[in-house]
């Protein structure tokens, strides 16, 4: 009962948080430094696949490619020039946040677990 407490209690001091948070479906811009494939798998936060997800890569806000993931979450936008871009994600009323890239002078990589877009969470009144 305490914990239920503690959770109702932690949900109340959030809400106008997350009433206020912002939609994290599309990444913050990130810079190819050279050419690159950009490919990967996409999961859910408990590690599943998530197949069907609409995945788009943007050039600043110009889709250049979509897709959609496959039965095992996979994507490949192949090889993608110099630039600056953006990932959006689209699942069933953008429930995730979009993978966010990490970038040196190699490269950028994406994580391949998603985290739950603040949103789409269910605000009981």
């Amino acid at each position: 009962m305490k914990t239920l407490r503690a959770c109702v209690l932690v949900l109340i001091c959030m809400r106008p948080l997350l009433a206020h948070a912002g939609d994290c479906s599309t990444s913050r811009k990130f810079q190819l430094p050279k050419p690159q494939v950009i490919a990967g798998a996409l999961k859910d936060p408990t590690g599943a696949a998530l197949y069907g997800v609409e995945f788009e890569l943007l050039s600043p806000k110009t889709v250049i490619k979509r897709l959609r993931t496959d039965n095992d979450g996979h994507y490949d936008f192949g090889r993608i020039e110099v630039g600056t871009y953006r990932l959006r994600v689209e699942h069933g009323g953008k429930p995730f946040c979009a993978p966010e890239p990490r970038c040196d002078a190699e490269g950028c990589s994406f994580s391949e677990k998603l985290s739950l877009n603040p949103r789409a969470l269910v605000q009981v009144d």
